[in-house]
């Protein structure tokens, strides 16, 4: 009779962020999540626009900009596109969630939450193995 082998226990760590930091990999998340899911639209907006937050776009230099915008959006799109479907079309979709994605879900529905973010209000689910990730407000 073959010993079960045990599991060693993972590091633990804990990290101070700021709420623009915490934001940052929220964003991160959602994007690997939208590119697996085929949902690249929101990933592609947000990269096309990235620093361009501040024009005024109804200035006919701001048009331009915002034109071009749009441009880089659409070639985004056609790219990611592209990749995913060299990367997942011959193998299909697979039917259960990696132990990794679960983990991204609970990171990113923890990180929701503490953002005010959540559609469930202070309720987060818990789907992969790990400890649930704790964050803890500790100032503003």
């Amino acid at each position: 009779m073959q010993k079960k082998a045990e599991k060693k226990q993972e590091a633990r760590y804990r990290v101070e962020l700021t709420e623009g930091q915490l934001n940052l990999i929220r964003k991160a998340i959602e994007g690997r999540f939208r590119i697996m899911m085929g949902q690249e639209f929101d990933l592609c907006n947000d990269m096309a626009f990235l620093g361009l937050e501040n024009i005024d776009y109804s200035t006919e230099d701001g048009k331009r900009i915002f034109d071009w915008a749009l441009h880089r959006r659409d070639h985004l799109q056609e790219i990611i596109r592209a990749w995913f479907r060299i990367a997942f079309e011959p193998c299909g979709y697979a039917k259960e969630k990696t132990e990794e994605q679960l983990r991204l879900e609970d990171m990113w529905d923890v990180i929701r939450v503490a953002l005010g973010q959540s559609r469930w209000g202070k309720h987060t689910l818990h789907n992969s193995d790990d400890p649930v990730l704790k964050i803890e407000k500790i100032e503003g």
